[in-house]
């Protein structure tokens, strides 16, 4: 599922795109999160990346997260659009919100809400 997108990250850097269900081009977007559990489709962006890492792009909008997300292959990059991308917890989420078990993991761009939903 991973592309190779040389305007995104680094040339020829595997990126998958990620869409929330507010965001405005869904069309650009390798997934489109459904507004409800966005964390599995984000987690399944990371599962699509190769074991070297890479990049998932989450566009503007809100991502309704039920569970963790998890960096779990080394050199992921997870980038938001700005403030204009925002991770929402819906419920208490047990342990942390994004949980790094890679190395070289990099989040960037985007606004991680505590309240819940």
């Amino acid at each position: 599922m991973a592309r190779y997108k040389s305007h995104i990250g680094s040339n020829n850097e595997a990126s998958v795109i990620v869409a929330s269900s507010t965001s405005f081009r869904k069309d650009l977007a390798d997934r489109i999160a459904s507004g409800s559990g966005d964390d599995a489709v984000i987690n399944a962006a990371i599962a699509d990346l190769p074991s070297s890492g890479g990049s998932v792009v989450l566009l503007e909008g809100t991502y309704y997260c039920n569970n963790s997300i998890t960096l779990n292959i080394n050199n992921i990059k997870l980038l938001g659009q700005g403030r204009n991308t925002i991770l929402l917890p819906t419920q208490s989420v047990t342990g942390n919100f994004v949980v790094t078990t890679g190395t070289n993991c990099f989040l960037s761009g985007m606004t991680v809400d505590g309240t819940i939903g």
